[in-house]
Order: structure tokens, then sequence, then C-alpha cells
């Protein structure tokens, strides 16, 4: 039996191709995803958005820098 793969939906996928571009916050990632039509390709749930970064963090592939806003 293979072993279940950390990262296993189109969603982290299309989070580290965004973030392969540089740096940037959740907001910016799901706004690129939509400026360059992933969305349509795939049944994207935006709520999901956070945790699937979380699991990609967790998991090595991503690093969290910085949660401070400016207000």
């Amino acid at each position: 039996m293979a072993a279940k793969r950390k990262v296993d939906n189109l969603m982290a996928l299309s989070v580290l191709a965004t973030v392969m571009q540089r740096p940037m916050h959740r907001y910016e990632i799901a706004s690129l995803i939509r400026a360059h039509g992933k969305d349509q390709d795939m049944g994207v749930k935006w709520g999901s958005l956070y945790t699937v970064v979380q699991n990609l963090a967790k998991h090595g592939f991503l690093e969290i820098v910085g949660t401070d806003r400016q207000g």
C-alpha cells in the first residue's frame, strides 16, 4: 500500500505554484489564483485556503514569516 501524500490536493499545489513568485499574504495568494484563472480548473473552497497554508507550513513546504498587522 502506498504511503499517504503530505500534499494531496490541487489547492495546495496551486498555492505552492503561486508563492514561488515571491512571499505574499494569504489574501494575495487567493487574488492571484483567481486572476490566473486557476480557480476555474478545480473546485476551490476559499475558506480552506488558511488550512491549506497551515498544512503546507506544518509539513515544511512553506515558512510563515510574520503575522503582524499594521493598524
